[in-house]
């Protein structure tokens, strides 16, 4: 016995397309070499239970084995897929259009599928081209397509999909470019010093560590010690934070030259805020307006003192001591 080649699955009732199923069956009767009698048997035992119940019912009162193979094959297809509205059929072709998102290729392979049942004849290469024209999503693809001299559909096809592949790789080699100089961008940013140490505590640079600072051998004129400038001087540190002004730092606003006649009229706002008793070693100073205004008054006047011009200067009133 010959081996056959293919299988003839059962045809399905809800969502099968009968034309399809009858395709696929001329092709299996093809290539095994059925001859004619065998075919309608051939169709009866594969076709299922529920399509061969619905195919008795159709033939009654003969029975669907007392028929013609191209007899039971119209019959199911009459009530299976009974022949639409040419009408109907072309309008809905007309309303074919590439919806956003959708290529070309399926474009053109819905418009094959709407233009089935329109009954075009020999015109439907011209109706095929004129949909596609006109259904086209791109005003670029349709000006191009409209500048055509003899456009026939397979030519318009072509333009289209080519037109859209060289957007497509124009898309991607900009979009290559934009992240290869966000990448030069992001190799050659400044990195700030670690949030764990802040500032240089040679000269209160947020952008270099004080290894890398020119003033790490400058002496401070307060503390009299190598490795900072006045402002990152321990003992100024302390002494804004505990409120309790230190050389110079604003307190002495009475002795501190043109200064101190403009702070008279200031008064040193603030208050003991933290946990557990009275000692000050675990208490914070918490500085009014005032405070602040007496810190840049001594920042000013750091300028000059300390003999160099001072580089990305901070507001000791942003210093909040760890």
């Amino acid at each position: 016995m010959a081996k056959t080649v293919g299988k003839v699955a059962c045809f399905e009732m809800d969502g099968g397309n009968w034309q399809t199923y009858c395709d696929r069956l001329e092709m299996y009767f093809l290539v095994n070499k059925v001859e004619d009698n065998l075919k309608l048997p051939t169709l009866i035992s594969c076709i299922g239970d529920t399509a061969y119940e619905l195919m008795v019912n159709l033939c009654s009162p003969k029975k669907p084995c007392d028929c013609e193979y191209d007899e039971v094959i119209k019959i199911m297809a009459n009530y299976l897929q009974p022949k639409p509205s040419v009408v109907a059929e072309r309008f809905k072709f007309r309303q074919c259009r590439q919806s956003n998102g959708q290529s070309v290729a399926n474009f053109m392979a819905e418009l094959k599928k709407a233009s089935r049942y329109c009954d075009f004849g020999t015109t439907l290469d011209d109706n095929m081209r004129d949909q596609f024209v006109c259904g086209v999503n791109s005003d670029f693809v349709r000006q191009r397509l409209f500048a055509e001299e003899k456009l026939s559909y397979n030519k318009a096809v072509t333009i289209a999909t080519t037109l859209e592949a060289a957007e497509r790789d124009s898309h991607a080699i900009g979009d290559k470019d934009i992240s290869e100089r966000n990448d030069v961008k992001t190799v050659h940013k400044i990195q700030p010093v670690s949030a764990g140490r802040g500032l240089c505590e040679s000269c209160g640079d947020p952008h270099h560590r004080q290894t890398e600072c020119k003033f790490s051998q400058y002496v401070c004129d307060v503390c009299k010690i190598k490795g900072h400038l006045r402002r990152m001087c321990p003992q100024v540190m302390r002494g804004s934070s505990l409120g309790r002004p230190t050389n110079g730092f604003g307190a002495n606003r009475r002795g501190n030259g043109g200064r101190g006649a403009a702070n008279r009229g200031r008064s040193w706002r603030g208050g003991w805020s933290g946990r557990g008793g009275g000692a000050r070693s675990g208490l914070h100073w918490v500085q009014g307006r005032d405070a602040e205004a007496d810190q840049e008054d001594f920042l000013q006047g750091e300028r000059g003192r300390d003999g160099e011009e001072v580089m990305n200067l901070m507001s000791l009133s942003q210093y909040k001591p760890e």
